[in-house]
C-alpha cells in the first residue's frame, strides 16, 4: 500500500533538545484524513504540527510536484527515550494504520549533537579558492582548511533564505552563510573543519569534478528525483517533466532561493 506522506527529513530542534523534527509533504491527491501518529514502539507521542506554503522553485517542483506546503512535525521526546527500542511514524488510513518510517532510538540519539551545517561548494577561480556553504551557531563559529583556520577577512557573509525555511525554529542571526576566498590553488581533497558554539564537523570534499564526473553525477540526481516524482504523479507526467529538465526548458517560473 503506497503511503500518501513523503518524509523528506529528520533532526533535532536546533535550541529544544527535547523536541525531534520529521518534514515532508502531503501526496497532492490526499486531501482527506492527513494524520500522522507518532509513537516510542508503541506508546503514542505528544506533536505539535506546523505548515509552511511550499515556494516553487525548479528544484522544489521536481522534488515536490505541485504540493503546496511542507508539514512539520515536531514530536516531544520524553526523558529516558533511550529505553525505547524504535521511534515510529504511522499513516492513518481510516481504521488502519501503516507504518512509514522507523528508527532505533541509538541512531536517534546520535543526532542530538550534530552540527547542522553544510559545503554548498568549492571551486579553483581566477584568484583561488572559493569554498560556499553555511551552518547554524547562536554565538560564533570559525572554518578551517587542512588544519589552517581562515582569518574572518576571508569569510564574506551571504543570507541564506533557503536555510531558514528549513531551520524556522532559528532566529535570522544565528544562520550563517559563508563564501571562504583564499589565494591558494589547491587540487585533490580537502578537509574542511567548521566549529559551531564548540561543536566540530569536518568533511573530505574534493577540489574540482571533471566534466564526466560532474554529467554522471546530474544524471543520478535526475533519474533519483525522476523515481520519486513517478511514485507520486505517473509514468506521463514523469516523462515530461524528464524531457523538461534535459532540454533545460522549465516551466516553473516562480522566485529562485538563490542567495542574496
Amino acid at each position: 500500500m503506497e503511503n500518501r506522506f513523503y518524509i523528506q527529513y529528520a533532526r533535532f530542534h536546533s535550541v529544544e533538545k527535547n523536541k525531534f523534527l520529521i518534514c515532508g509533504y502531503w501526496h497532492e491527491g490526499s486531501k482527506k484524513n492527513r494524520e500522522l501518529l507518532i509513537s516510542l514502539d508503541y506508546t503514542a507521542l505528544e506533536v505539535e504540527v506546523q505548515k509552511q506554503k511550499t515556494i516553487k522553485t525548479p528544484k522544489a517542483y521536481m522534488e515536490q510536484g505541485e504540493c503546496e506546503e511542507k508539514v512539520f512535525y515536531w514530536i516531544t521526546l520524553p526523558k529516558g527515550y533511550e529505553a525505547y527500542g524504535k521511534l515510529r511514524v504511522f499513516e492513518r488510513k481510516k481504521l488502519d494504520l501503516q507504518e512509514i518510517f522507523c528508527m532505533d532510538t541509538g541512531t536517534l540519539r546520535k543526532l542530538e549533537n550534530r552540527v547542522e551545517m553544510n559545503i554548498d561548494e568549492i571551486a579553483v577561480g581566477g584568484t583561488g579558492l572559493i569554498v560556499r556553504g553555511w551552518c547554524i551557531a547562536k554565538e560564533a563559529y570559525s572554518i578551517s582548511i587542512n588544519g589552517n583556520l581562515i582569518e574572518e577577512e576571508q569569510i564574506a557573509f551571504q543570507r541564506r533564505p533557503d536555510v531558514e525555511r528549513v531551520y524556522p525554529e532559528c532566529e535570522r542571526e544565528w544562520i550563517h552563510g559563508f563564501v571562504v576566498e583564499t589565494r591558494e590553488k589547491p587540487q585533490g581533497k580537502l578537509l574542511i573543519t567548521v566549529q559551531c558554539d564548540g561543536k566540530i564537523k569536518s568533511e573530505k570534499r574534493s577540489v574540482s569534478q571533471s566534466l564526466l564526473h560532474k554529467g554522471y553525477r546530474k544524471l543520478k540526481e535526475i533519474g533519483f528525483k525522476s523515481k520519486v516524482y513517478y511514485q507520486q504523479f505517473g509514468i506521463k507526467r514523469t516523462i515530461r517533466r524528464g524531457m523538461e529538465k534535459l532540454t533545460k526548458k522549465e516551466r516553473a517560473t516562480y522566485e529562485t532561493l538563490k542567495s542574496s
